[in-house]
Protein backbone atom coordinates (compact mmCIF):
# COMPACT_ATOMS: atom_id res chain seq x y z
CA UNK A 1 0.00 0.00 0.00
CA UNK A 2 1.09 3.51 -0.64
CA UNK A 3 -0.21 6.91 0.32
CA UNK A 4 -3.24 7.88 -1.75
CA UNK A 5 -4.34 4.29 -2.56
CA UNK A 6 -8.07 3.74 -2.25
CA UNK A 7 -8.80 0.99 0.21
CA UNK A 8 -11.49 -1.64 0.48
CA UNK A 9 -12.73 -2.65 3.93
CA UNK A 10 -14.56 -5.96 4.21
CA UNK A 11 -16.04 -7.68 7.22
CA UNK A 12 -16.96 -11.35 7.43
CA UNK A 13 -17.09 -14.14 10.01
CA UNK A 14 -13.27 -14.23 10.07
CA UNK A 15 -12.92 -10.57 10.98
CA UNK A 16 -12.00 -7.33 9.23
CA UNK A 17 -9.81 -7.08 6.13
CA UNK A 18 -8.29 -3.93 4.66
CA UNK A 19 -6.80 -4.12 1.17
CA UNK A 20 -6.30 -2.00 -1.93
CA UNK A 21 -8.73 -2.23 -4.83
CA UNK A 22 -5.83 -3.41 -6.97
CA UNK A 23 -5.11 -6.33 -4.64
CA UNK A 24 -8.81 -7.18 -4.42
CA UNK A 25 -8.99 -7.24 -8.24
CA UNK A 26 -5.93 -9.49 -8.49
CA UNK A 27 -7.44 -11.85 -5.91
CA UNK A 28 -10.76 -11.96 -7.79
CA UNK A 29 -8.94 -12.76 -11.04
CA UNK A 30 -6.99 -15.53 -9.32
CA UNK A 31 -10.18 -17.05 -7.92
CA UNK A 32 -11.97 -16.96 -11.29
CA UNK A 33 -8.94 -18.38 -13.10
CA UNK A 34 -9.34 -21.61 -11.13
CA UNK A 35 -12.55 -22.33 -13.03
CA UNK A 36 -11.57 -21.23 -16.54
CA UNK A 37 -9.77 -23.61 -18.87
CA UNK A 38 -6.47 -22.35 -20.28
CA UNK A 39 -6.93 -20.55 -23.59
CA UNK A 40 -10.62 -19.76 -22.95
CA UNK A 41 -11.60 -16.10 -23.18
CA UNK A 42 -14.56 -15.24 -20.96
CA UNK A 43 -15.11 -12.10 -23.03
CA UNK A 44 -15.37 -14.18 -26.22
CA UNK A 45 -17.71 -16.66 -24.48
CA UNK A 46 -19.99 -13.84 -23.30
CA UNK A 47 -20.01 -12.22 -26.77
CA UNK A 48 -20.88 -15.57 -28.38
CA UNK A 49 -23.71 -16.21 -25.91
CA UNK A 50 -25.16 -12.74 -26.42
CA UNK A 51 -24.99 -13.13 -30.21
CA UNK A 52 -26.86 -16.45 -29.91
CA UNK A 53 -29.57 -14.82 -27.78
CA UNK A 54 -29.98 -11.96 -30.26
CA UNK A 55 -30.26 -14.45 -33.12
CA UNK A 56 -32.97 -16.35 -31.21
CA UNK A 57 -34.90 -13.15 -30.50
CA UNK A 58 -34.65 -11.99 -34.11
CA UNK A 59 -35.81 -15.33 -35.50
CA UNK A 60 -39.20 -14.71 -33.87
CA UNK A 61 -42.08 -17.20 -33.59
CA UNK A 62 -41.80 -20.52 -35.31
CA UNK A 63 -38.56 -21.41 -33.62
CA UNK A 64 -40.22 -23.80 -31.21
CA UNK A 65 -41.64 -21.13 -28.96
CA UNK A 66 -45.11 -21.69 -27.58
CA UNK A 67 -47.69 -19.40 -29.14
CA UNK A 68 -50.69 -18.21 -27.13
CA UNK A 69 -54.14 -17.97 -28.63
CA UNK A 70 -56.89 -15.70 -27.48
CA UNK A 71 -60.02 -17.53 -26.37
Amino acid sequence: MKEGDELLLSVDESGVRLTTYRNALLEARRLVAQYVKPGVSLVDELSRQRAEEVAKEESGPGDGAVKRRRA
